[in-house]
């Protein structure tokens, strides 16, 4: 039966298919390993030939070409590479020529490197040398059977060498022979019988051998192989399984024979060879998961040479830096670290080769030309004589930011202004924040260690365990209690605690508050609320609150009594009911003043005064205030709650009545005699009148005349009290228009050729100021009119009033003669400017004389009688 062969057993049925004269085993560089015993006869491997160079017994013409056809079959693993028509150096004359034929077998075990043929071709010269029939057919045969048993000795030794496993099968007569080492490949004892077939003809025994996953492969390569049209070849690996269990992987190459043509044609011979790859398979295996291993990883994996140089690079590492693997292996750790100078490579060596391994921090620049933080290990690693760097470097990036968040978050409570702690199952204090250390008034070191009754004067160690369990059970608890600060004294605080497990430990964070400040406000509020209730019974104040959702209306106990309601303060009272009680003549005004503020567009503000109908018919005014509360925005917006009071006055509302019309009268009263004085003072204006026409001394006349203006100042101001509506003060600038105009119709003649122009501010004063405000300006116009212009000569003059930051400023000017030289109004001899003078300090104001030509002066006064 044919047992199929493995790949790797090439090497062996490359030798048995191509027997050479000489078989040679050669090294990458071309150093003999192992000859065969013609190599050694022909002189092709010279005594001592291991590890010695194959060139040396080539002619030295023919070298480069030998070493040629050597490296061009080491760069193309397999291929046979023929290289004709060369020499061997001979000791005894002329070289010997000879081909070679060169296959480079790195993978296949007992070679591991390139398998040299060598033939000599004198033997072909020999066949034509001219002799006799039966000598040369002599000379023929036994140069054959030479050749048969030198070449079944160079197959014995190569076989032995290689471990490779020999077997032929006659077709013909069914004998099937395994070599020493295919039985010991497939666990067969050296004498026991093999057999094919069985007496059916079908394969039997040494197809049950084969793996019943590979078996049907194997029939299928088997019987393509004995296939009377294919070529007879066999190449397969595939698993047996031996009868000790164990399952090995084997690879067989075979060649099958055939005799006759067309339908005739049938396999007779089938020779091949086997060999145990299973060590081969397993680290085929594990290389190939190693590889995968290294190119899945998630961490960049790199292998750097001695110069810097990326030689390989992982998938992972591809991606980080967005690099295919042909554009990345090649470069160098500064192409892609900015911050690796390429000085520093020598030094960087230098110390993994010295420490075996290093760590750096740096980063690396992808692509696209972001750059980010890693953390690179490397291992120093010397592979076939060669050094390596093999690089773990790890993008620290999330890293980093993890670590940046935790120290802000440690450095916000460290520093947060919350007290806080953290408590384990015993009860100690296992952290604590700068706000609880100074809370207490302790250092850290001090306050860490110590127990929760050593800071809560509420609480003991025996309440420990149950407090854990409660906050296990409730994960999260608030409660009020009491801190002892290190000087003795207690805070009051608001404890939350959360309950945490971590890794297996169990932690309460503890938030503190200080309420001491609140507790004052509670206290402070409870006052005020009593406060406000003892003010609400004194005063008699109602308060309600208007549910805008339930249309109900909440009423105090002093609101239902004023309406004359039952006194059950459970039960509100509805909307329309407290509308109802509002008196129908105010109902209108009233309903109108709370649409105003209900509605969203407002501020929700009311206040009204209106009458209510109590329920036993009585009619009482109220006073409300109230205010309305909305939610919602836009045309959303809408009223919900509506608080407000109501205090009944009616009292105070008829006393202000009264009060108002015992004010009207008094009012009438006060104009009445205002009319009075005003009618007086006109009267002895007239009889001052009259009498000034008896008078014939003009000195005389023009002192009546002078005291006549004066009356008439102060006739003004009692006129034009009894004519305003209000009757302590006069606007005074209207006033002064009003006097002006009476003074140029007293003095007549004298001020037709004069012009006076009045300007004056809007200006309330009272009584007490209107008055010698008045009469300093007819003092000051009359001495305009008497002096400025004298011998009727034309002119201006101007009056002007200005009043500013409660204070008043009265100017009268002209363009005259002017006040004589060292004039001074505090000494002034003169009626008129005593008069003047003394009017000014009863206004608490000054005169003052204006520089430059003609006269001005001016009296700057408070407005208020009352002001300094």
């Amino acid at each position: 039966m044919f047992i199929p062969v493995q790949q790797s057993d090439r090497t062996a049925l490359a030798i048995i298919e191509n027997l050479p004269d000489a078989v040679l085993v050669l090294d990458g560089e071309g150093r003999i390993q192992w000859a065969s015993p013609s190599a050694c006869e022909s002189g092709l491997a010279p005594a001592g030939y291991m590890e010695q160079s194959a060139t040396v017994p080539i002619h030295p013409d023919d070298v480069a070409r030998f070493a040629g056809g050597l490296d061009e079959a080491i760069t193309h693993p397999g291929r046979a590479i023929r290289v004709r028509a060369l020499a061997v150096s001979a000791a005894t004359g002329a070289p010997k020529p000879i081909e070679a034929t060169f296959r480079f077998l790195p993978d296949t075990p007992g070679i591991h490197g390139v398998l040299a043929v060598i033939r000599e071709r004198e033997r072909d010269s020999d066949a034509h040398t001219p002799r006799g029939r039966d000598g040369l057919r002599r000379d023929a045969f036994a140069r054959s059977r030479d050749i048969e048993r030198e070449s079944e000795e160079q197959l014995r030794q190569v076989v032995r060498l290689s471990s490779i496993g020999i077997w032929d099968h006659n077709h013909i007569t069914g004998e099937l022979y395994w070599s020493p080492e295919h039985r010991k490949i497939f666990g067969w004892a050296p004498d026991e019988p093999v057999t094919a077939t069985n007496d059916a003809g079908t394969e039997w025994q040494t197809c049950g051998l084969v793996h019943p996953q590979d078996r049907e492969r194997a029939s299928r390569s088997a019987k393509r192989a004995h296939d009377a049209d294919s070529d007879g070849r066999f190449d397969l690996e595939y698993r047996i399984v031996r009868r000790d269990g164990s399952v090995r992987w084997v690879a067989t190459r075979s060649q099958t024979f055939f005799e006759g043509t067309g339908d005739a044609r049938r396999p007779v011979r089938t020779v091949g060879a086997v060999q145990d790859i299973t060590e081969q398979k397993e680290a085929q295996r594990q290389l190939q998961l190693t590889k995968r291993a290294v190119d899945k990883c998630n961490t960049a994996i790199f292998w750097i040479n001695a110069t810097g140089q990326v030689t390989y690079a992982n998938e992972c590492a591809c991606r980080s830096l967005g690099l295919s693997a042909d554009e990345l292996v090649g470069r160098y750790v500064w192409d892609f670290d900015p911050d690796f100078i390429p000085s520093r490579w020598p030094a960087l060596w230098e110390q993994a080769r010295r420490d075996k391994s290093i760590t750096v921090e740096s980063r690396h620049r992808h692509s696209d030309g972001h750059v980010f933080p890693i953390e690179a290990v490397g291992n120093y690693l010397v592979i076939d004589g060669e050094e390596h760097l093999f690089v773990f470097a790890q993008d620290v990036t999330e890293r980093r930011r993890a670590e940046r968040e935790r120290q802000l978050m440690h450095a916000a409570i460290d520093k947060s202004h919350t007290p806080f702690y953290a408590i384990a199952p015993s009860g100690q204090i296992v952290y604590a924040n700068n706000h609880a250390c100074l809370m207490l008034g302790l250092t850290r070191d001090e306050l860490v260690g110590r127990h929760l009754w050593d800071i809560d004067p509420s609480m003991d160690s025996g309440q420990q365990g149950s407090f854990w369990a409660m906050m296990k059970a409730r994960g999260i608890v608030h409660f009020e209690t009491t801190h002892r600060r290190s000087d003795g004294t207690t805070v009051p605080v608001e404890i939350t605690a959360n309950f945490f497990s971590f890794k297996g430990e169990e932690f309460t964070f503890v938030f503190i508050s200080d309420i001491t400040e609140r507790k004052k406000a509670e206290r402070a509020l409870r006052e005020s609320e009593e406060r406000l209730r003892q003010a609400v019974l004194t005063y008699d104040i109602g308060i309600f609150e208007h549910d805008h959702i339930t249309e109900s209306v909440y009423c105090s106990p002093e609101l239902r009594k004023y309406l004359g309601l039952e006194e059950d303060t459970s039960v509100d009272i509805p909307v329309p009911v407290f509308k109802d009680c509002v008196h129908p003549d105010d109902r209108e005004r009233t309903y109108a003043a709370v649409a105003r503020a209900h509605d969203p567009r407002g501020d929700g503000r009311y206040r009204n005064l209106y009458r209510v109908i109590r329920s036993d018919g009585s009619i009482r005014w109220f006073e409300t205030r109230s205010q309305t509360f909305f939610e919602g925005e836009g045309a959303a917006r809408r009223p919900v709650r509506t608080v407000g009071a109501i205090a009944d006055i009616t009292e105070r509302h008829l006393m202000n009545h009264a009060l108002k019309r015992s004010l009207h009268e008094k009012e009438t009263l006060l104009r009445e005699v205002h009319h009075r004085v005003k009618n007086n003072l006109q009267i002895i204006a007239s009889l001052l009148h009259f009498q000034a026409k008896k008078v014939r001394d003009p000195a005389d006349l023009a002192a009546f005349i002078d005291g006549r203006n004066r009356l008439r100042s102060m006739i003004l101001v009692h006129e034009r009290l009894y004519q305003s509506a209000d009757l302590s003060h006069i606007e005074f600038g209207g006033y002064l228009q009003s006097l002006v105009r009476d003074l140029q119709r007293s003095y007549g003649s004298m001020t037709r050729h004069l012009d006076v122009r009045v300007c004056a501010d809007k200006l309330a004063l009272p009584i007490e100021a209107a008055l010698p405000c008045g009469m300093i300006l007819c003092e000051l116009l009359t001495n305009v009119f008497k002096y400025a212009y004298p011998d009727a000569r034309t002119g201006h003059a101007e009056v002007s009033l200005k009043a500013a930051d409660g204070r008043a400023q009265l100017t009268v000017s002209d363009e005259g003669v002017g006040l004589p030289a060292g004039f001074s109004p505090e000494h002034a001899t003169s009626f008129g400017w005593q008069l003047i003078r003394n009017l000014t300090i009863q206004l608490g104001g000054t005169a003052t004389i204006g520089p430059g030509a003609g006269t001005r002066v001016m009296i700057d006064f408070p407005t208020s009688a009352s002001d300094p």
